[in-house]
């Protein structure tokens, strides 16, 4: 096990792609959860906030499929194991993830919709890519792949480097308080909506 300062940037890296992918996925969850206000107060804004939802819905898709790629030029959990030659337990988290039906839904939006938006598509697989994971299941998919980073931090990293960035929720409470202020909308009534 080579524990360099490469290795550490690359796990700093995925450990970034984890943060924004988590920000993005909760920007567009709380645009949706905001939809009704946004079409009933200002509906030709809703185009805007359409926009900028599936922006941050595919952000979040592309990210967390970076982390799990297997091409050799990303900075990935496959390859950081390369490098580290990490523990049977770490292995096998990954590879849960990776081979698990929720990621499988994702990386198929990606590949087919996102990437390369497929017409081509049998009806079956079509179904199957109107809806992501919900919200609760890609949180849970960012938590796992966060842990995995911890257990690589702690197994290899944390006698030589300070520590990995502390990662919230802060994408989907800003994207609901500035849909709020915008809308001129009292916090008390979205209290509902900053519960996770």
């Amino acid at each position: 096990m080579t524990a360099d300062a490469d290795s550490f940037d690359v796990l700093k890296r995925i450990w970034y792609e984890l943060y924004y992918a988590q920000q993005s996925w909760g920007v567009m969850a709380a645009i949706g959860q905001c939809a009704d206000i946004i079409n009933r107060t200002k509906p030709f804004h809703s185009h805007f906030f359409g926009m900028s939802q599936l922006n941050a819905q595919n952000d979040a898709v592309i990210r967390l499929c970076k982390v799990y790629d297997t091409d050799e030029r990303s900075a990935s959990f496959l390859n950081l194991e390369k490098k580290l030659s990490l523990n049977e337990a770490i292995n096998k988290k990954i590879y849960e993830i990776k081979n698990g039906d929720s990621f499988d839904l994702i990386k198929n939006f990606r590949n087919k919709r996102v990437a390369h938006y497929d017409f081509n598509i049998n009806q079956e697989l079509a179904e199957r890519l109107k809806d992501l994971p919900s919200y609760e299941d890609f949180q849970k998919l960012i938590k796992e792949s966060l842990k995995i980073c911890e257990d690589i931090y702690k197994l290899c990293f944390h006698q030589i480097n300070p520590g990995l960035p502390i990662i919230g929720h802060c994408g989907r409470l800003l994207s609901i308080g500035t849909i709020c202020d915008l809308y001129g909308i009292d916090g008390s009534e979205m209290d509902s909506l900053f519960k996770f």
